[in-house]
């Protein structure tokens, strides 16, 4: 074991809460206190002012920050915000066009004249529209839900032109300035039609997503965007061309080579082994776990909760950098994440729409289905509604043990635990002894009614398993080495160059993992404050032109988030 200890880099102290509010505390706290930039009333709107003294990044995606904002920060306040919000509000209308848009008032919208700076516009406005719509669901000023239906209309005034085949043609393969700007639009409206009921916004809307071009190159951010504004249209209308739509889109991009390991997807599609400059974006990570959260509540098929989970565990949350932001890690198809000269931390997006997504996923830990709660992801949350209100902690830096407490119930008031596909078995104890429980799907029943200071014991004992390059489980035995990514319960193991820097060293090129040594899991060796000590696990490698064994200890990819960007390797070469 000293030898192993010799390996390691300098440990880290972690805050020692649950995984999603320490990752929702460190990004609201960078973009409510950072300093660099600094996230000012000026900063947040200079794409709406175009003050030349505000100058920034990307003030030609006109709403596109301000918008981000004014979403999250509805939809989630923050107590001690230095941000007046509704001061904030007030300023932003003030920059609204006697048309209705925001932004560059002298871009005419003809169909012969539609390009980039036009789409970027759009993105922006469609982004500023969402924004306004939370806003006024959190408010309810007249005012705002007014300026909401004046940009709403003028996007229905354009979109005849925007929807022309030749338009779609000629930008459906310009990346972030293409025709996802436009498509992507439709989640605003659908908003407006929820507090305004006025027909013409749906009908827009169910005009533009048969209109989403195949993957292609597109921008996978806008892309995910247009389904998650699909899936809002059915949730309206009912209409199952658009839920197929969706669902068709969705299966498509899971089963090709666009869906990876990570559980998420690349920047641009058409990149991946093809491009140096292939990268993820922690924006289009966030819309894959929204999409897939969304459609698990619409269809009940529990395959997209764990696609969700599987994305969020080993994909969002391991492109979060230690300041708290999120933005892009570049990709290498032979190693996992690998660092350039270009350490891309976006504030100007991923912060904003990551932080979305890791709100939606804490208010799915648990959820209510007639009288039974639900436990559905295993992290740290609480229950409440006007009957029951139910909390559960993650035991220590035990990632697979919970205790779920009753704090308040009602009459007939049950509880159901997943049971996902990367557990074995999942046992539920009270004081000490085995609930009776039945399976019904996905979920165990405990088969007794919820009182007041019950406490359940959840343990999952987790399934250990190495995939190929096809994501698909290797059978064992195997003859001679081949490359894998290995998997604990629902975590991707890693090894990178700051936490285990020798693996990786020169000479590397045919170093391997020994899969005839035993494995030995050594919480001692995780930083402190770690939620996830149970998963660290040595095994013993071969080096590159070394005699000898060598211990490396892996740990899941979501560990390396507390500290500074370096590679991270998920694929391994192993032999038995």
């Amino acid at each position: 074991m000293k030898k192993i200890f010799f390996l390691l880099a300098v440990f880290m102290v972690l805050p020692a809460v649950g995984q999603i509010n320490k990752r929702i505390k460190m990004v609201t706290d960078r973009i409510m206190f950072g300093n660099t930039p600094q996230m000012s009333s000026d900063f947040i709107l200079a794409d709406l002012s175009l003050k030349p003294e505000f100058k920034r990044r990307f003030t030609d995606f006109s709403g596109d920050i301000s918008g981000r904002y004014f979403d999250v920060f509805s939809s989630y306040p923050v107590e001690n915000n230095p941000i007046d919000i509704h001061k904030l509000m007030d300023e932003a209308l003030q920059y609204q066009h006697q048309d209705g848009r925001f932004g560059n008032p002298d871009l005419v919208f003809d169909a012969e004249k539609l390009a980039g700076p036009h789409m970027a516009l759009l993105w922006g406005n469609g982004r500023l529209l969402v924004g306004l719509m939370r806003y006024y669901q959190m408010d309810h000023q007249p005012k705002v839900l007014a300026a909401a239906r004046k940009l709403g209309d003028f996007i229905i005034g354009i979109a005849d032109n925007c929807m022309s085949p030749q338009v779609v043609e000629r930008l459906k393969n310009k990346d972030y300035m293409g025709y996802i700007c436009f498509t992507q639009l439709m989640e605003g409206l659908v908003l407006l039609w929820d507090e305004t009921k006025d027909g013409k916004y749906l009908q827009t809307a169910s005009s533009v997503f048969p209109l989403l071009p195949p993957p292609g190159q597109q921008h996978s951010h806008g892309y995910l965007n247009t389904l998650l504004g699909t899936l809002m249209l059915y949730d309206r209308t009912g209409k199952t061309e658009q839920l197929k739509f969706v669902t068709d889109r969705y299966e498509e991009l899971v089963r090709s080579p666009e869906y990876l390991i990570f559980g998420g997807v690349p920047e641009y599609f058409g990149t991946m082994g093809v491009s140096k400059e292939a990268r993820d974006e922690g924006c289009a990570e966030a819309d894959f776990i929204m999409l897939s959260l969304r459609l698990w509540k619409t269809t009940g098929e529990t395959k997209y909760l764990e696609k969700s989970e599987h994305c969020l565990i080993n994909h969002l949350f391991a492109n979060q950098y230690e300041t708290g932001d999120f933005g892009h890690r570049s990709l290498d198809p032979e190693m996992g994440f690998v660092n350039d000269n270009n350490i891309a931390r976006s504030w100007w997006c991923c912060n904003f729409h990551a932080l979305r997504a890791l709100h939606e996923t804490k208010e799915n830990v648990f959820t209510r289905k007639e009288n039974t709660v639900q436990f559905n992801l295993f992290f740290d949350g609480d229950y409440t509604d006007n009957e029951l209100r139910l909390t559960a902690e993650q035991v220590k830096d035990h990632s697979n043990q919970f205790k779920i407490r009753v704090i308040k119930a009602g009459i007939s008031s049950r509880l159901a635990v997943r049971k996902p596909s990367w557990a074995r078995q999942v046992d539920l104890t009270f004081a000490g002894k085995k609930l009776r429980i039945k399976q019904e799907g996905d979920y165990l029943i405990i088969d007794q009614d919820l009182r007041v200071g019950d406490q359940i014991d959840i343990a999952l004992d987790y399934v250990m398993k190495w995939a190929n390059k096809d994501k698909k489980e290797i059978a064992f035995p195997i003859s001679g080495k081949m490359q894998a990514a290995l998997f604990y319960g629902p975590y991707l193991m890693s090894v990178d160059g700051i936490f285990q820097p020798f693996f990786d060293s020169e000479p590397n090129y045919s170093n391997y993992i020994e899969l005839r040594d035993p494995q030995k899991f050594t919480p001692e060796l995780a930083p402190s404050g770690s939620n996830l000590k149970n998963t660290y696990l040595v095994m013993q490698h071969i080096h590159s032109d070394m005699f000898g064994k060598y211990p490396v200890v892996m740990r899941p990819i979501s560990e390396t988030t507390w500290q500074p960007p370096c590679n991270i390797r998920v694929w391994f070469t192993i032999s038995q």
